[in-house]
């Protein structure tokens, strides 16, 4: 659809030079310069230091999923399952295979994570009190990842408060999978035409931030843009 992805490129820094935003960016050791009209901040566990670069500052921390997956095993769960008030989550592939996910890994570094051995075993006999068919399969593989939380568990989507053409779309606290495909609709339909048709009020960066009397109104101040 015209898109050009990039692929293992860190972004170093960004900024705006009046005209559009300049993020200086790093693939393979080679310096790699990316110039857009509108910038969307979607670096999950890492939004904050582009949100930062624009005075836009949230208190977004890190969390580690610990995840596993079993062997393949014929069809029996046709559903996304969770336990309201539980640590546990799961879902069959088509595989066969069953994923599950509950209680919290470690971090290994800023980029990495992985499981913890308390987190499965945890994990396992919930897993089989709740799903019997579970009971004598193997677990093959276990994983973690680093995911973006703010204090009130809700994600921030829309238009910064300090810099036009700057839109946010972090913090998703481990459910990002889930709204991924509205949040999108939304951003996308920021940047064609300024506007949402989801409000997105109660998901703006400025409820953590002082009260602006020069904040920007993307919303009302916003031309038609077309996408090349």
């Amino acid at each position: 659809a015209g898109a050009t992805v990039i692929e293992r490129c860190e972004v170093m820094q960004v900024g705006h030079d009046g005209r559009d935003f300049v993020a200086e960016a790093r693939q393979g050791g080679e310096p790699l310069q990316v110039r857009a009209e509108v910038l969307i901040n979607c670096a999950g566990a890492w939004a904050n230091r582009v949100a930062q670069s624009f005075g836009e500052t949230v208190p977004l921390t890190s969390g580690h999923p610990s995840m596993v997956v079993t062997e393949p095993i014929p069809h029996f769960l046709p559903w996304s399952l969770g336990v309201e008030g539980g640590s546990i989550y799961c879902r069959q592939v088509a595989r066969g295979n069953v994923v599950l996910g509950g209680g919290r890994g470690y971090e290994q570094d800023e980029l990495r994570a992985r499981a913890s051995h308390d987190s499965i075993l945890g994990l396992l006999p919930q897993a089989a009190a709740l799903l019997p068919a579970l009971r004598h399969v193997h677990i093959i593989r276990s994983w973690s990842g680093v995911e973006g939380y703010l204090p009130d568990h809700h994600p921030v989507i829309g238009p910064s408060t300090t810099q036009l053409g700057l839109l946010h779309g972090f913090g998703f606290c481990g459910a990002g999978f889930q709204i991924g495909p509205a949040a999108g609709e939304a951003l996308a339909e920021l940047v064609l035409h300024g506007r949402s048709t989801i409000a997105l009020d109660a998901f703006s960066i400025g409820r953590f931030l002082p009260p602006r009397s020069d904040a920007v109104d993307l919303l009302s101040s916003h031309p038609e843009r077309k996408i090349s």
